[in-house]
């Protein structure tokens, strides 16, 4: 043992990490922290590691807060019939699923996203109501339009066609 700290007994249960109970500690191997395995997460966390929403650049969170954050993500999407995209879709599963840590740019990134399809389908919705808008012009008076909605706009760095296929 290089760091001098023997390893206790097996006895169910060694402490807290953050709001987490320590199962077992592990033996450390190789650089970096030592690891843990925690109540509630499949796999060894690093014992610096945060458990506690939000997470930080740099700072994923581990643990069961995070699974259930994402599964709440998940939920809240498939609800309003939100689509997210393969890797999104794929590293929100990974996540609730106890493979991998919720990163903070995953998780800022889905937030937004979620933010922003909201914010269009209430503004699409707002046009089919009240189609008819009256603005005040500077120096022109009343002046009365059709509303439009939201232009469908390719995403940014597309082809411009769906699937990401050139437009013929």
């Amino acid at each position: 043992m290089k760091s001098g700290k023997p390893i206790p007994p097996d006895l169910g249960s060694y402490g807290m990490l953050g709001t987490l109970e320590i199962q077992r500690i592990l033996p450390k191997s190789g650089r970096g922290p030592a690891k843990a395995l925690v109540r509630g997460w499949p796999t060894p966390i690093p014992m610096n590691a945060r458990t506690e929403l939000p997470p930080l650049p740099r700072k994923p969170v581990y643990g069961p807060d995070a699974r259930t954050e994402v599964r709440r993500i998940l939920r809240e999407a498939k609800r309003e019939k939100i689509n997210f995209g393969w890797s999104t879709k794929l590293n929100l599963c990974c996540v609730a699923t106890g493979e991998r840590p919720l990163s903070c740019s995953v998780w800022e990134r889905t937030q937004a996203y979620m933010k922003r399809v909201r914010r269009e389908r209430k503004h699409e919705q707002d046009v089919r109501e009240r189609p008819l808008q009256l603005r005040l012009m500077a120096g022109r008076g009343p002046f009365v339009e059709w509303r439009r909605g939201i232009p469908t706009a390719p995403a940014p760095h597309s082809t411009g066609a769906p699937g990401g296929s050139p437009p013929a």
